[in-house]
């Protein structure tokens, strides 16, 4: 895990579940998802809707995966994923939470209750 693996920062985060450490476990999902590892983004918003993962953890790993989705992502490889009939659902979906966790920001902002 400290080579950046994010496999390996994921496993030590489900350790770290297991044995009820949850906050750490969240942790580590937080920092495996910030480098493109779709199951610990899952993860983190299990751990954000249980109260383990603040808001603000939440967004900037949602941000982050992102980045790190958009670094991996080229031309060509776009092509072969239209070629084979691969839709891109999960990138709408990432953008529409990343628009929700904007609305919710705006409001706090603007003094809405969110």
């Amino acid at each position: 895990a400290l080579g950046g693996d994010p496999i390996a920062r994921a496993s030590l985060g489900e350790m770290e579940i297991d044995r009820f450490n949850y906050r750490v476990g969240s942790r580590h999902y937080m920092i495996a998802a910030s480098c493109g590892f779709q199951l610990a983004l899952d993860n983190v918003l299990n751990g954000y809707k249980l109260g383990y993962v603040s808001k603000d953890e939440y967004t900037s790993t949602l941000r982050a995966y992102k980045d790190a989705s958009d670094a991996m992502k080229s031309e060509h490889r776009t092509k072969a994923d239209i070629n084979a009939g691969h839709s891109h659902k999960e990138d709408s979906r990432l953008f529409s939470a990343l628009d929700l966790l904007d609305q919710m920001r705006n409001l706090e902002i603007g003094g809405g209750n969110a």
